[in-house]
């Protein structure tokens, strides 16, 4: 069983394209769990559609009675979803019409997956230009867990992972704020991450999604937003500890890299805080922005 977990906020612009891209699957989800963060626009109104003209696969919707957040709203819908495969869905994306099929093959044919994330392609929406190509080699490779505690290897969009996990969303806190970096360190403890060098999604950028917004180079804007960032990065290894997810045998040594990767963390806010050190930041990500490759798609 196939269960798409998406998690909806104020998505109206973009989300009927999304859906349709869901529906157009060569092979269908049996479910879709929609978990809404208190949409102000007709995002519900787009969903009931959508479920009144799609009858070959179970619809669900979840009204949050409060904001919670993506990593709270998808580990809601995930608690609720019954899949023994679960991939996790955007708003704002395009799905390649084989990306379950690709997916779901992988894994049958390498059980020791337990977690798969793809290639995309990174979408400016405004120019309709693609700014980023994945890897498009077709190799399937395990990710350690020295590398991903270091930093998410992929969008959420591009994630899928068994239904075993599924109770590991109970975990997911205030604390744990990206909640598709979380199931990647969680399957790697197992060593179960697994990365697929092929694109499967269109992933759009635009002002209103994270991405989009990071990619704005407003200078005192993204200052705070990265000091917030660091913080809450702090946050989250810090509960990596208290949770107590890694295994027993190597537990003292990956506790040591989480304890070293929340001190680089407090040097980089320090710096960052820092008036020398903040231009030296902006530089560098000012020349990164120089260096981004634009193709037509």
């Amino acid at each position: 069983m196939i269960s798409i977990i998406m998690a909806t906020y104020n998505g109206s612009h973009y989300l009927k394209e999304q859906l349709e891209s869901i529906a157009n699957q060569t092979i269908k989800p049996e479910e879709i769990v929609i978990v809404d963060d208190c949409s102000a626009d007709n995002t519900i109104e787009i969903i009931e559609n959508f479920k009144r003209n799609n009858k070959g696969f179970s619809i669900k919707l979840i009204l949050n009675e409060k904001n919670m957040g993506p990593a709270l709203s998808f580990a809601k819908g995930v608690l609720e979803s019954k899949g023994d495969f679960i991939f996790f869905c955007d708003q704002d994306d395009i799905w390649f019409e084989n990306k379950i099929e690709e997916v779901l093959t992988i894994f049958k044919n390498n059980p020791k997956i337990k977690m798969l994330c793809t290639g995309y392609y990174l979408y400016d929406d405004k120019n309709k230009k693609v700014i980023k190509d994945s890897q498009n080699s077709g190799e399937v490779f395990e990710v350690s867990l020295s590398k991903v505690l270091k930093g998410n290897i992929s969008p959420g969009c591009t994630v899928a992972f068994s239904g075993i996990y599924r109770d590991k969303a109970k975990l997911i806190n205030e604390r744990i704020f990206i909640h598709d970096w979380f199931y990647s360190i969680i399957s790697a403890v197992d060593s179960g991450l697994y990365y697929y060098c092929k694109p499967l999604i269109y992933y759009r950028i635009h002002s209103n999604n994270t991405i989009g917004k990071n990619l704005s180079f407003y200078p005192k804007y993204s200052r705070e937003k990265r000091i917030k960032s660091i913080e809450r990065h702090i946050q989250f290894y810090e509960e990596l500890i208290s949770l107590n997810i890694f295994n027993d045998k190597n537990s003292k040594e990956i506790g040591n890299m989480v304890n070293e990767l929340i001190e680089i963390n407090h040097i980089r806010l320090n710096l960052l805080n820092s008036d020398i050190g903040y231009v030296s930041y902006l530089n560098k990500i000012y020349n990164l922005k120089n260096n981004i490759n634009i193709k037509s798609v």
